[in-house]
């Protein structure tokens, strides 16, 4: 049961990021299988090392593309989206793939920290 349970809430908080756009179906479902490995305990710590892993990715990609300040005034108007009262910007995937960043590396990466850690 805390294999099924972590899945289902691994799934769910990523399927929020897929409904907004900044994350891809096939992420959603590796992180619900990392989610169902790892367990329910553990399911918020292991996002929040995905989390923490795929900003270290980020910002080394931003950093080799020279597009750190684009890129985080993007961040800032999908923020300040989530305001009450106004509207979260849908964001078109680039076409230029030098600049995208496949969130499966660092969810593949943080997850197997997270086995590491609450699995040793």
């Amino acid at each position: 049961m805390a294999s099924v349970a972590g899945c289902a809430i691994a799934f769910g908080l990523m399927f929020l990021l897929h409904l907004f756009g900044t994350m891809g179906a096939g992420d959603v479902k590796l992180s619900a299988a990392i989610g169902s490995a790892i367990g329910v305990a553990h399911v918020l710590p292991m996002l929040l090392i995905i989390a923490v892993t795929g900003a270290l990715f980020a910002i080394c990609k931003m950093i080799y593309a020279r597009r750190f300040g684009r890129t985080m005034f993007g961040v800032a108007q999908f923020f300040y989206g989530l305001l009450p009262g106004q509207t979260v910007p849908q964001f078109e995937v680039p076409a230029d793939n030098s600049i995208t960043l496949p969130y499966a590396l660092p969810i593949c990466l943080g997850g197997l920290i997270s086995l590491l850690i609450f699995n040793a």
